[in-house]
């Protein structure tokens, strides 16, 4: 279980950290697109661009320390909740604003960016685990979880990508192959 523990960990921490350095690289595409994102004025989304970059840094650091490992993934978590509602709230709107997630992007957020934090999230919630080697049915249960979640995200994410694309651009199905 510990290996399962610091595996989530360590994701979430390098996640966290290309996210923060995509978005310092870019601060002020970031910050335009939280204006966007939440609808503030550009001193107030500089603010909160800021504070998130801030916050995803600190998550980050606190996901490497095994003593502070439990409160990065509150963190974490509490962010990623944070950001898939946003996202969440976007759709529901039929808004389309760019996803600065890891920077700069032209790409709109949508039910792929969803999809992904979700998947990030159960990697928090493995990461708020104890660091115990006892335990080991109920690790055997949480390690099912992460399969199931990453067999579901690596074995879907085609078929999500394809779904939510424009139907101008998506691939035209094979046909005559083989037959």
């Amino acid at each position: 279980m510990f290996y399962v523990i610091a595996l989530s960990r360590w994701s979430l921490a390098l996640v966290f950290a290309v996210a923060v350095a995509g978005k310092f690289r870019s601060r002020a595409g970031f910050a335009a697109s939280v204006r966007d994102m939440v609808g503030v004025t550009d001193r107030a989304a500089g603010r909160l661009a800021v504070a998130s970059i801030g916050a995803e840094a600190l998550a980050a650091i606190l996901l490497l320390i095994p003593a502070t490992g439990r409160v990065g993934a509150a963190l974490a978590g509490v962010l990623l909740l944070s950001f898939t509602l946003l996202i969440l709230r976007l759709i529901l709107r039929r808004e389309t604003v760019a996803c600065s997630c890891f920077g700069a992007s032209t790409e709109p957020a949508g039910w792929l960016q969803v999809g992904r934090n979700t998947f990030l999230l159960a990697l928090a919630v493995l990461s708020g685990l104890a660091w115990s080697p006892n335990g080991m049915r109920s690790g055997l249960v949480t390690v099912a979880f992460a399969a199931v979640a990453v067999a579901t995200v690596v074995a879907s994410l085609d078929d999500v990508v394809f779904l939510l694309s424009p139907a101008e651009s998506r691939r035209q199905p094979l046909t005559g192959v083989g037959r």
